[in-house]
């Protein structure tokens, strides 16, 4: 919740590799942490788009990805981003639709924009509004550090 408010900067994540790349667990620290959200009109109702960024420093990794591959570290990027957007999509519609409390703070961003607009058009019937809200989040995670792991544990347990 703290990452939708952008009241917080770190978080450590753990992503599963798949089998098909040889399998395992890659740990990281997320820095850096930004987002925003912003309140959009869309076809006579209100969307918020939430873009989130982050960098990753690896801090364990288990698999058999060698990170110091271009390929393998763009993949490593894209594995984050989609655990954290799946983790913010999973938090927000559950909020939404089973305890239909704006704990984001949606309305105060929309209210903050144009007091007039949530006055005349959202502030009567957030509750409703706010269930049915599409939101839409993009997240973008950039791998800027390794430390001394090259190749992952596991294959140096097979040598």
């Amino acid at each position: 919740m703290l990452w939708f408010r952008n009241e917080k900067k770190e978080g450590t994540l753990t992503v599963d590799i798949p089998g098909n790349l040889g399998g395992g667990y890659v740990s990281g620290e997320l820095a850096n942490v930004r987002s925003q959200v912003l309140p959009a009109a869309h076809q006579g109702s209100i969307k918020m788009d939430i873009d989130f960024s982050a960098l990753l420093n690896v801090t364990e990794n288990t698999s058999k990805l060698d990170l110091n591959i271009p390929a393998n570290r763009t993949m490593l990027s894209n594995l984050f981003a989609n655990e954290v957007k799946e983790r913010m999509e999973m938090l927000c519609m559950k909020v939404q639709q089973k305890f239909h409390s704006d704990i984001f703070g949606f309305g105060q961003i929309i209210y903050k924009q144009d007091p007039q607009v949530w006055h005349k058009d959202y502030a009567r019937k957030w509750e409703t509004l706010f269930a049915d809200m599409k939101v839409d989040i993009s997240a973008k995670v950039q791998l800027v550090q390794t430390g001394l792991l090259r190749n992952g544990s596991m294959e140096e347990e097979m040598k």
